[in-house]
């Protein structure tokens, strides 16, 4: 999940997408952090035109973080 930390805005992305693009462009990988995805989005965010993203993981609401 990618957030921006102004506005709240939440976007959800396909994991394997963007560790591909990093491996690919020399910016990280397979074995980039999750919390550091977010340094590699250089878009601005759709609803307040900042660029102060975070990333976390997301989880379907039925399943709890102690589960996984």
């Amino acid at each position: 999940m990618l957030g921006c930390e102004i506005c709240g805005y939440r976007k959800g992305y396909d994991v394997w997408k963007i560790t591909r693009r990093l491996f690919d462009c020399g910016d990280g990988g397979f074995m980039t952090p999750v919390a550091d995805v977010a340094r590699s989005f250089k878009m601005d965010c759709p609803d307040c035109s900042g660029r102060h993203w975070h990333t976390q993981l997301s989880y379907p609401h039925q399943l709890h973080r102690q589960q996984t």
